[in-house]
């Protein structure tokens, strides 16, 4: 972005200013690692926010600066699962589970209603006997 100087605090357009904002994020962001073909912005955000809910932060000097320091210190989040990742190693379980559940309800079908009128009049037999005695 040749043409582009830089914005302020507010995100606003600062003609005539030597810093390029936008362009010390991004490389700020190339340059932490992340696989972005794994991490969406929106999940980089996120750990962000997370991880900035978790301190108490100073008066920032140096916004960019800052964004590094969190970017470094959050490194092994982003060696680990996404939350994609995440949510889909959690469904592929779920799904599993269940394949065992059916696979086990198959093979231990429920009783036919003969089988349950036969185990009826057996009870009925027993219970029977005991009150003759």
């Amino acid at each position: 972005m040749p043409g582009y100087r830089g914005i302020d605090r507010h995100g606003h357009y600062v003609p005539g200013t030597d810093h390029q904002h936008i362009g010390s994020i991004t490389d700020a962001l190339l340059n932490a690692d992340i696989d972005t073909t794994r991490w969406t912005g929106d999940a980089i955000a996120d750990r962000i926010t997370e991880f900035r809910r978790e301190r108490t932060l100073p008066h920032l000097a140096s916004p960019a600066a800052f964004l590094r320091w969190q970017l470094r210190a959050l490194a092994d989040v982003w060696a680990g699962p996404t939350p994609t990742e995440r949510r889909a190693q959690i469904q592929a379980e779920r799904a599993a589970a269940r394949e065992i559940e059916l696979a086990e309800r198959a093979a231990n079908p429920p009783a036919s209603e003969a089988t349950r009128a036969a185990a009826r009049a057996e009870i009925r037999r027993v219970l029977a006997n005991r009150r003759a005695r």
